[in-house]
């Protein structure tokens, strides 16, 4: 963005956010002078263990940050349709642990079982981003359908079955990742199909994150908290403002398109299974996915620091650019926001001086 303020120029860079649409709408902020952040996961997953009072131990996903007395056993059973009626969940889950094995909608099941008076409870499901769904206001756990055979078998076949929840853990190394998040918004840029966007990923999946002191975290809950796990290209925009920060006091000479084009041209396109990034597909099995997914990559900001050559732009390009896309000279005042000689569009050229660049090709040319 371009700003003028006591007659003195300030250029200021602008990270902006690619959108949680995934692909049903278009890229959000496409304009070539921001930098389009995408949102990806990160080597990390908050999980418990389910465990059966013969020593059998399952593992899924959670994030419940109350004090839960993991030794414990209480009693489990099996519920088949009953999450999604509370007074049904009261009468079978009282005092115990609630294994909910339903069609309805995952969050219909979880807004039951908060009203319920049980222990905790465990949810089968395949969804593989859970984000939506964690943290929970109750002990909960969240196991996929195949997992969850195991346990039910236990449940059936047992007199009196038992189990435990062990709450509070964090895995660190998992893999793949990063991943592409099937919310983050694709490309390609409508307002200027021209470059490529997103520009890079970030991380954007359960980001530790500023919160208002005086909004529950965990409603119905009152439970306050100046930080809250987050989840949105929202999470991840700010992670690149960020290193775009540290490159400003490094390089404090570097205009806004040299920070832009150092973050572009060091990114890294390989997952920590050293595989092209994957997203979830539409089978919701893990796929390869495209540059209008992640743009140039996965930002690095070490290699940032040192990128060795900068793709540099005026503010001539882009007027040169706007001109190209067929803006009038209003319309581009409007945009640049300067005081700024806007003598003709002679100079009308779609071809910037980018870090990363697009093409598009018929199906028959290929």
């Amino acid at each position: 963005m371009l700003a003028s303020r006591n007659k003195t120029t300030q250029h200021i860079f602008i990270a902006t956010s690619a959108g949680n649409e995934g692909s049903i709408s278009p890229i959000q902020n496409g304009n070539s002078w921001v930098l389009t952040v995408a949102a990806g996961t990160m080597d990390q997953k908050f999980s418990a263990n389910l465990k059966l009072e013969d020593g059998n131990i399952t593992t899924g996903s959670a994030i419940y940050t109350r004090d839960f007395p993991a030794s414990t056993q209480f009693p489990i059973v099996l519920s088949v349709g009953q999450c999604k009626y509370i007074d049904e969940l009261n009468k079978i889950g009282r005092g115990k642990i609630v294994m909910c094995d339903s069609s309805a909608r995952l969050f219909d099941q979880m807004e039951n079982v908060c009203r319920a008076t049980v222990v905790g409870a465990i949810f089968l499901t395949n969804i593989m981003e859970l984000e939506d769904y964690l943290p929970t206001s109750f002990p909960a756990i969240f196991i996929n359908l195949n997992d969850g055979k195991f346990i039910k078998n236990y449940i059936k076949t047992t007199e009196r079955p038992k189990a435990s929840l062990e709450l509070k853990l964090t895995v660190l190394g998992t893999k793949p990742a990063p991943k592409i998040t099937s919310y983050s918004t694709r490309g390609p840029s409508i307002v200027c199909p021209y470059v490529l966007k997103p520009d890079i990923m970030a991380p954007g999946t359960l980001i530790l994150a500023a919160w208002p002191p005086n909004i529950s975290v965990l409603p119905p809950l009152v439970v306050y908290n100046k930080f809250n796990l987050m989840s949105g290209t929202s999470m991840a925009c700010p992670q690149a403002a960020g290193v775009a920060a540290l490159l400003k006091s490094v390089h404090p000479d570097w205009s806004p398109s040299a920070i832009q084009s150092a973050m572009i041209t060091t990114t890294y396109t390989n997952d920590n299974t050293k595989n092209p990034f994957k997203g979830l597909g539409d089978d919701n099995l893990l796929q390869p996915e495209s540059p209008l997914a992640y743009g140039s990559g996965h930002m690095d900001p070490n290699k940032a620091l040192h990128p060795g050559l900068i793709y540099n732009a005026s503010v001539d390009d882009y007027i040169n650019l706007l001109c190209g896309l067929n803006y009038t000279k209003s319309q581009i005042k409007v945009i640049i926001r300067l005081n700024h000689v806007i003598k003709d569009c002679s100079m009308a050229s779609l071809n910037l001086n980018y870090p990363s660049f697009i093409a598009f090709f018929k199906a028959n040319d290929l």
